[in-house]
């Protein structure tokens, strides 16, 4: 088995928040590239955290050419709300980007680039050993946002059937 790592990717500084809006385009471009699937999310009133699978074309993040047989990360989590310490590394920030369980253990600079342009931040990178199963956050009940609660009582449109 290779070796593997977490890599931390967030701003220079820590004090960027992402809006909600970029964060649905930073999502997207993740999604539509190939690079990360997203397949889970935790959504509480001041955070979110969305995990995501590797896409098709997850190890063009990494390196050019032919993918390897094995995943090229895990999992990947991003994380944006109010700054709280970093998972690991010192410091704290708004907003994260972290690949967990990598091949590689730097980030190449035309991943970073386009990151850039669509958080608006410097990326710094802190790099540890891979800890597996570090879980996925769980919104408390305190944090739940009440349309999430509605909705998930709610039904889907047209399936409610009345009898007259």
């Amino acid at each position: 088995m290779p070796e593997r790592f977490d890599l931390l990717i967030t701003g220079e500084g820590g004090g960027h928040t992402l809006p909600a809006e970029g964060l649905k385009a930073l999502l997207r471009w993740l999604a539509v590239s190939g690079y990360a699937t997203p397949n889970a999310e935790a959504v509480a009133l001041s955070w979110v955290a969305v995990y995501a699978a590797p896409g098709t074309a997850a190890h063009t993040v990494f390196v050019q050419g032919t993918a390897p047989d094995v995943p090229v990360f895990t999992e990947m989590c991003v994380w944006t709300g109010p700054s709280e310490p970093l998972p690991y590394g010192d410091g704290a920030s708004c907003f994260f980007v972290e690949f967990r369980g990598c091949l590689y253990d730097t980030l190449p600079g035309a991943f970073r680039r386009q990151l850039t342009k669509l958080t608006h931040i410097q990326p710094h990178v802190i790099t540890r050993a891979h800890v597996p199963d570090v879980g996925h956050r769980v919104v408390p009940d305190d944090e739940r946002p009440k349309a999430i609660e509605r909705a998930a009582r709610v039904g889907a449109v047209g399936t409610r059937v009345e009898e007259f």
